[in-house]
């Protein structure tokens, strides 16, 4: 028996804590909704379970706002992480590291968490309108790109939408983390191993296998030492090389004056200082926010940072609070939060008239070619559209999508749950409650949320995709900008349906990070909107 394990049956005697459950991994893992609902239904609103060998605390909605948002008992950042092999920074970040098997990063010298929140909400943010303008070609590209393949036909044609939609993330964020432009297709392969690699290290496709679900420690080692090692190293050597140049040119001439920033023009006809369009820019703002000249340590940790960037995300992206720090939640998350409003949307064909209407009713012109064009000012127009993205975030099923750690022995629910126990609530007692959204709260309804102020980005105890409370993903509202002009640019060009009218879920616990699967097809429309 595991020392986790037997550490919990002591804690357990100690203490009055919740029933522990024992479910099967049919239930768990197929039939993960049924299972864990019943579980709270029929034994309170506290339950224990097992899942790959860590205990975990499942709390129904009646929790949610204590859990996710008192972060003094149930913390993202702070646990017990003693046995940990390196101890050289506090105890904040520990655990977040060892929640995504990276304890490797707690040597460095900063709080990686802290300087991504920071680079998000002070440089990422206010700059939602040129990150747009920005960004907006490159999606537009691949889009374009992919519904010219139903070029001519006059029957639906299948496409692949996962390998566009990772390569325009990828290509979108090289652009804004280190500014590399129009890059190889080599290096843009890179970056997506990396992410994925990331994702699998971090457990996002461990419940689809029978070793990584049934032997969950011998498959964290194994995968550790083959991807951080090894694949992760070798791949991101490229882009870490870049970076590394750039520090270390600061470092030999004492200055940042190479570290220069861009200006980009704006539709309203200003010149906005956009620090996170080049690599360059965003170097800058981490180094003068270092305020000295990088030393060796620093470029590390500089370099470490950018396998870090938050923009869901993408999660999200859905994603966890946790997951969505990493780089991952720009390429991975929000690539899979693209497909799953995609096949809705081709699942619910009823909405895209509506759709394109409203895209026809936001566009706005471009002053220099006098073409129509999508801005952050017109996306934020674009209300069906959002309120489909956000019935779509509430409804697709996600269950365990933020957990959190005891820091302290924490009355709840008449039991006392350990310190040092991991706590989630059960996302869809909160999304799908009749109490928080009416007796209709099941079903999906694409317009349920125009008129009333809530947007796709918008957090509270009874929807929290992105998480909720302090560690609540600073990045959404980049991400549901990258969502909808994705979405747009390709409904303009084509009409999209699903073969059968359905998709298959793959990993009905974590619906967060692994998209649906179906056919996807396409046919043109008579006439381009764009």
């Amino acid at each position: 028996m595991p020392d986790s394990t037997l550490k919990s049956l002591r804690q357990r005697k100690r203490l009055n804590t919740p029933p522990v459950i024992h479910l099967s991994d049919v239930a768990q893992f197929k039939h993960t909704r049924q299972a864990y609902e019943s579980a709270l239904q029929r034994y309170g609103s506290v339950v224990g379970i097992y899942r790959k060998n860590r205990l975990e605390y499942i709390v129904d909605e009646s929790h949610t706002s204590e859990v996710l948002t008192n972060d003094v008992l149930f913390s993202a950042e702070r646990g017990t992480a003693a046995v940990q092999p390196f101890s050289s920074c506090n105890d904040q970040h520990l655990t977040i590291f060892k929640i995504l098997n990276l304890p490797i990063l707690n040597i460095l010298r900063h709080s990686i968490i802290a300087a991504l929140d920071k680079v998000v909400t002070k440089a990422i943010n206010p700059s939602l309108d040129g990150l747009v303008t920005r960004l907006g070609p490159v999606f537009e590209r691949y889009m374009f790109k992919l519904a010219a393949q139903a070029d001519g036909v006059s029957k639906p044609l299948q496409v692949d939408l996962a390998q566009p939609v990772h390569y325009a993330m990828a290509e979108s964020m090289l652009l804004l983390i280190i500014g590399e432009r129009n890059p190889d297709r080599a290096l843009m392969e890179d970056v997506i191993k990396v992410a994925f690699d990331l994702a699998i290290i971090a457990g996002l496709y461990q419940n689809i296998g029978y070793w990584s679900r049934t032997f969950p420690t011998t498959w964290r080692i194994f995968i550790w030492i083959r991807l951080m090692i090894f694949t992760i190293p070798w791949t991101y050597r490229k882009i870490a090389w870049r970076i590394w140049k750039a520090l270390k040119e600061a470092r030999k001439t004492g200055n940042i004056d190479h570290i220069d920033p861009v200006r980009i023009n704006i539709s309203n006809a200003e010149w906005l200082m956009v620090i996170v369009v080049l690599k360059e820019c965003i170097l800058r703002y981490l180094v003068k926010d270092n305020e000295q000249v990088p030393g060796i340590m620093e470029s590390i940790w500089l370099t470490s940072l950018s396998l870090g960037y938050d923009d869901f995300t993408i999660k999200i992206a859905k994603k966890t609070e946790i997951l969505s720090r990493l780089f991952f939640a720009s390429i991975h998350q929000t690539s899979g939060v693209i497909i799953w409003v995609v096949y809705e949307m081709a699942v619910r064909r009823d909405i895209q008239p509506a759709l394109r209407e409203e895209l026809s009713d936001i566009l706005e012109i471009d002053c220099e070619s006098g073409k129509p064009t999508l801005t952050y000012a017109s996306l934020r127009r674009a209300e069906l559209l959002d309120s489909f993205i956000r019935e779509v975030f509430r409804t697709k099923g996600d269950t365990l999508a933020v957990i959190r750690l005891t820091t302290k022995d924490v009355p709840l629910g008449g039991y006392v749950i350990p310190k040092g126990s991991f706590i989630t609530p059960l996302a869809t007692l909160s999304h799908e409650s009749v109490k928080n959204w009416g007796d209709d709260a099941d079903k999906f309804m694409s317009d349920r949320w125009i008129g009333t102020g809530k947007t796709a980005a918008s957090i509270s105890t009874a929807y929290w995709p992105f998480g909720l409370g302090r560690f609540a993903c600073p990045g959404r509202f980049v991400a549901v900008a990258e969502i909808k002009l994705m979405v747009l640019y390709l409904i303009s060009r084509v009409d999209i349906s699903m073969e059968g009218g359905k998709y298959e879920v793959i990993d009905p616990m974590n619906t967060v990070a692994v998209p649906p699967r179906g056919k996807l097809l396409f046919l043109p429309l008579e006439k381009p909107l764009l």
